[in-house]
């Protein structure tokens, strides 16, 4: 019960914030915990990368770059997620997109 009113009141930051954060995201710049997602994920993006590139792993990307972003959309425009994006947000706008962690889950884990 307390689960399900928690991510009733923050939304997808509480799927960001999750174990596993993939799934597909709908997000609104304006919204405080929308953005804060966005923010999340980069950051789960940032060590994932750094982790599956110092573990000899392939790229397993979309678009060859180690992003687990996937099928991104500004404002329904395709779109590429990069660190100056991520350094200046716009306070407006409308993202979409996959995200796919690649961490792998505990053999306990159960769907």
């Amino acid at each position: 019960q307390e689960q399900t009113e928690l991510r009733e009141r923050i939304g997808p930051l509480f799927d960001a914030c999750s174990d596993n954060p993939t799934g597909f995201y709908v997000l609104d710049l304006q919204n405080a915990n929308d953005r804060k997602t966005v923010y999340k994920l980069a950051e789960v993006n940032s060590d994932q990368t750094h982790v599956g590139k110092a573990s000899g792993r392939h790229d397993t990307s979309q678009k060859g770059n180690w992003q687990n972003f996937r099928n991104e959309f500004f404002d329904d425009r395709p779109f590429q997620f990069t660190n100056d994006f991520f350094s200046n947000m716009p306070r407006t706008g409308r993202l979409r997109f996959d995200f796919v962690s690649t961490k792998r889950q505990a053999i306990t884990t159960t769907a």
